[in-house]
Order: structure tokens, then sequence, then C-alpha cells
């Protein structure tokens, strides 16, 4: 395994995006008066549903089809149209109301819905903001425009949309004020503003799952076995951690037990690390961090690994990130790596990464002399949400062993290929579950691979 921020830790440096994507937060009944409600029914199930709409479901139907003469009809019909992942026949429903009536907000609405999933934010900002100034008090419609807005990274202007809001205490309103809080870094407030909406709203199911995602703080296990070929014993392992965020500052601490190999000729040593980190959050996935961690015992991990790292966005959709790591091995050798690090979001449910290791080993002997080389890797992984409580990743990596505390012959002498396949289970809205397999084949260049299994299992817990 590489030296990738773990991977039971939560993720907030992209939160921006993800948190923006959740849509209205209010429930929606046919019956609903307001115009909002109706267009935008089933958005949170629909943005989930979509990659799941079976590949054998009936294709729409032809521009010729005969479309309800009853509005009502018409309009249930674009939502379920919608929700099924038939944005196309959603919209001929939503434009056939319009040329019947062109003044009905509600399919304009609808459209707007549409036009924004198909990524046409101009063009549905401008038909939100148009119906917003005809019904000013429609919080759903206000949710949507401020929605598009961030998406477009238009901050202050989808700021200025929830000032002039009618009811700032709404559920709706001060859901959105914690979406654009976490966007900005400050964590504290965005948890206590969706707390509030949950507790407005009277028990919105999707407004505590909000107030749960947005949390300040966690705790993690994670345990491991490590099954080696014969004459190598099965070693096992244990990695605890707790952070806590303040605002922007996110702090924390890790610790790391358990048997690990200590040398090329088979030989293991149990090593165990500890060790603090800290996090500042500029906002809007921006970010500057550190660690420090020191071995003890340390015959088969670094007596010291310093880290620090950085975030960046390039674009709404492209991440980027950079990192430098120092360790300190036993016997005179200390390394020196730099990790560039790409991502990409495709649309709301899958995430592709691109990681590139380079680092300097120096080894010097006791009467004084050193020797440095360079080795290299590289790792790609993706990860697709495939329901809400159920999520997909794996990944690839070669080239010199760079996990977080490699012995140094795993460094110095040895070639990897492993695969990993994992994934993240929300059982409860609190409670995150990491089962992960890790398979790899390491060994010296030129030389016979030998195959490692990794079983692992991790719990996280937050607040």
């Amino acid at each position: 395994m590489q030296d990738t921020p773990r991977r039971g830790a939560t993720s907030r440096v992209h939160a921006a995006r993800a948190c923006a994507t959740l849509g209205p937060v209010r429930s929606h009944r046919a019956q609903a008066k307001s115009l909002g409600r109706r267009a935008l029914a089933g958005w949170v199930a629909a943005s989930l549903s979509l990659p799941l709409v079976s590949c054998t479901s009936a294709p729409p139907r032809s521009a010729g089809e005969v479309l309800s003469e009853d509005r009502g009809t018409l309009l249930d019909e674009a939502r379920t149209a919608a929700h099924r992942g038939d944005r196309a026949g959603a919209r001929r429903r939503y434009e056939a109301l319009l040329a019947r009536d062109p003044r009905d907000d509600e399919a304009r609405t609808g459209l707007a819905r549409l036009d924004a999933w198909d990524g046409h934010y101009t063009r549905a900002t401008a038909t939100y903001r148009d119906v917003l100034s005809r019904h000013p008090d429609d919080d759903d419609v206000r949710a949507g425009l401020f929605h598009v807005l961030t998406w477009q990274g238009l901050w202050d202007e989808a700021e200025a949309v929830l000032d002039a809001a009618p009811q700032k205490q709404s559920p709706t309103v001060l859901a959105c004020r914690a979406k654009l809080e976490h966007a900005r870094g400050d964590l504290t407030a965005a948890h206590r503003l969706a707390e509030r909406a949950y507790e407005t709203s009277g028990g919105n199911s999707e407004l505590r799952a909000l107030a749960r995602r947005f949390s300040t703080g966690y705790a993690r296990i994670t345990t491991r076995v490590l099954v080696f070929p014969r004459p190598m014993p099965t070693l096992g392992q244990v990695e605890v951690e707790v952070s806590q965020a303040w605002r922007r500052l996110v702090l924390g601490v890790v610790t790391e037990h358990g048997g690990r190999p200590s040398t090329a000729s088979g030989g293991w040593a149990y090593g165990a690390t500890w060790g603090g980190q800290a996090t500042w959050l500029f906002g809007h996935g921006f970010s500057l961090g550190g660690e420090a961690a020191f071995g003890a015992p340390a015959r088969s991990v670094p007596t010291l690994r310093l880290r620090v790292h950085g975030t960046a966005p390039v674009r709404p959709w492209l991440t980027s990130g950079l990192s430098y790591t120092y360790r300190r091995y036993t016997g005179g050798i200390e390394t020196h790596g730099a990790s560039p690090t790409l991502g990409v979001v495709i649309g709301d449910e899958l995430r592709l990464d691109a990681t590139y290791w380079l680092t300097h080993v120096s080894v010097t002997d006791p009467a004084g002399a050193s020797e440095g080389r360079f080795t290299h890797a590289f790792l790609i992984s993706a990860g697709r949400a495939l329901l809400p409580w159920l999520a997909l990743r794996a990944g690839y990596a070669h080239g010199a062993e760079a996990e977080r505390f490699p012995a140094a012959f795993q460094i110095l002498d040895l070639v990897t290929d492993a695969v990993y396949v994992g994934a993240d289970l929300w059982p409860y809205d609190f409670l995150r579950v990491m089962p992960l397999y890790n398979l790899t084949f390491r060994g010296p260049p030129g030389a016979e691979r030998a195959a490692l299994h990794t079983f692992e299992i991790g719990a996280l817990v937050r607040w």
C-alpha cells in the first residue's frame, strides 16, 4: 500500500462540490402548493439513482408520442422520467406544458433543474432567477438557484441569494447556509447550522444525514492481517486515529502498532508509531497541513517521519495536491520524497485519482561515506458511489515501496505491483465501515516476486 492519505480518514478537501449536490432538503408531495416542490420532487433520489438505472429499461418514447392533456398527470410523468434518468422524456413534458401555458412557472422550474443536471448552468441560473423574482417565498426555487451558483464557483452570488430570503431561519435556507460554511472551511459553523436546520424541520431525515455528514470530529480504528508466503509468519496490525475540528483548524492524533517485515531475508519485528497532525482549511478546496510521527520501537519503522501537504482546486471537477515527506531510519538512512496528486470528479458519483512519488534515498555508512539514489512509484485509483450507503473503490500501484511507514529495505531493495479493492459502508449516518483487500507482488528487481495478501477492516464513528 502506498503513502496516500489514510483511506479511513474523512475527506474534507473536496466536500464543497459534494455538499452542493444534495439539492432541496424538504420532502415533496403532489399536493404541495410551492412551485419548486413539485418540480424538484425526487431530486435527491434521482441524483443517486441515475447510475443504477437498468440498461434493460424501456427506451424513451419518440417525440411523436401522445402526451396527456391533464397538467397534473404530465407533471407527474415529467418527475417520474427525471427520476428514472430519462431526462429527454422529462424535458419533452415540461416543454409541452410551457407550450400550452408559457406562464407555468412550475414547468419552468423543472426545466431549470434539468438544465442544471445537464451542465447548462447559465440557462438554469437565468430561469431560476426569473421564477424567483415572481415567487420570492419559494425556498425550494431559491435552493435550486443557490446550488447552480455554487457549482459554478460563484460563492458570493450564492450567499446573496440566501441573504435575500424572506425567511432566513427556514430549514432549507439554514441547510444552504451550512453548505456554504462547509465549503468555506468552517466546519464548526457548518455543523451548527445543519443541526439547527434539522431541529427546525421537525425531524427531516435528509437534514439529519446532512448534520451527521458535516461532522466536526471522528474516531477510527483499523485492523489488518498480512499473509506472507511461508515460512514468513502472518502478521497483524492495528491503527487508531482521533480527529477534531475547531472552525477551520483540524487536529488529530494517530498511533499504529503491529508486526512488520524488517529484513529482506524474511525477518520481522514489532513496530509502533506515534504521531500528530494539523490541517488548516482555507476554504473552497484549499488546505495546508503537517504531520509528525516517531517510531518506538523502530526496528521495522522509521524513527522519525515528517510530512507537509497541501491541496488546491484547478477546476470545479479537477483538484490537485502536493506533499513532501522526510523519513529517518536507524543505520544512517534518510529519505526525502515529493508526491503530486490529481483528482477528477465525473458527475456526482465517480472520482479518479492519480499520485506519483519521487523519493531520494541517502545511505551513510559508519565511516561517513554516503550514497544516494532515486526511487519512484505511482498509484491510480477510482471510487464510485452506488447507493446512499455504499461506495466502491479500487486502485493499482507500481514502483518502490512507499507506504506510510515502510522499513528501509522496502524502499531500497523491492519493486511492488499491487491492486486493492474496498468498500465504504454506512449502516448508520454516524458509522462508516471500510473493508479492503490488497494483493501485492513484490521482490528485488529482476527476481521472482512473492505474493502478499492484506485483509483490512476499519470502522469510523463521527460526531
